[in-house]
């Protein structure tokens, strides 16, 4: 067999098992993303990486049903089907490098004292915050999706029983820290974890977070915590972050892994050949 048959061979086989492997890394993302809100559709996880690795996963099914289906032209679809592959891990490829970029800010603010950090939409990047909120009814899907995942409804039964020392000194995660209490810069008095007594009059506080939170119990337009402040879409913003970089990792592992098992399996066939 001659070296550019055996290179064409491997190369065939490479694009097919990247396309397998990444596409299964995108189904088991997207299947862990999903168990951790109620809505299942992803309003809090839009992830572009997500989505190329199942279309990957979709045309590499496509792949084996043509060539089962027609076993007299399996060369030519798979070499013909190989190059839409290939073009959609060049995109995945270039979406990963996309990713890091715009996912460099808003690693959280350390608030001293305090075990947790704190978010803000303004911490991240223009371009991050306009590719994960694109128009008024997907920014209003995300603050739905958090409100409906019911984090918020069990934090008093989780914190309310510690005092403010205690409270200061829990990790708390992003969406509780950033949805479900106040920023620290309001003026706010500690209560128990639900309940914060205002300082001074709303009308004096210089930002909207601390006009827009609501005690628990309160009956307000709003319904509950603080799920339309700038604060709780920061948390948002930092959990889609996290997620987007999870699948880069995922991606460059698979990457790494398989340019390696086919570095050595062509110097496998070029020694024995």
């Amino acid at each position: 067999m001659s070296s550019n048959i055996i290179s064409r061979k491997l190369a065939i086989s490479f694009i097919n098992h990247s396309c397998l492997l990444l596409g299964l890394a995108a189904s088991f993302s997207w299947l862990y993303f999903g168990q951790r809100v109620s809505s299942w559709g992803r309003a809090l996880h839009p992830n572009p990486l997500v989505d190329l690795g199942l279309l990957s996963l979709a045309v590499w099914l496509f792949k084996k049903m043509t060539c089962w289906f027609f076993p007299s032209r399996k060369t030519k679809i798979t070499n013909l089907i190989s190059l839409a592959m290939l073009q959609i891990l060049i995109m995945i490829i270039l979406v990963m490098g996309y990713a890091m970029v715009v996912t460099h800010k808003g690693e959280g603010r350390v608030v001293p004292g305090k075990a947790y950090k704190e978010y803000d939409r303004g911490d991240f990047s223009k371009e991050f915050i306009r590719a994960c909120s694109s128009g008024e009814s997907q920014t209003g899907l995300m603050y739905d999706a958090a409100a409906d995942s019911g984090v918020c409804t069990r934090f008093g039964e989780q914190f309310n029983h510690l005092n403010e020392l205690e409270f200061y000194n829990t990790n708390l995660t992003p969406l509780q820290s950033g949805c479900c209490k106040p920023p620290s810069y309001c003026s706010y008095e500690f209560k128990n974890a639900t309940i914060w007594k205002e300082k001074y009059l709303r009308k004096y506080f210089f930002k909207k977070d601390c006009m827009y939170w609501i005690n628990e119990g309160e009956k307000t337009l709003l319904d509950g915590y603080c799920f339309y402040c700038d604060s709780c879409m920061g948390a948002i913003l930092f959990n889609i972050k996290s997620e987007w970089r999870h699948m880069v990792l995922t991606d460059t592992l698979v990457f790494i892994s398989l340019l390696l098992f086919y570095s050595l399996r062509r110097r496998f066939f070029s020694y024995f050949h």
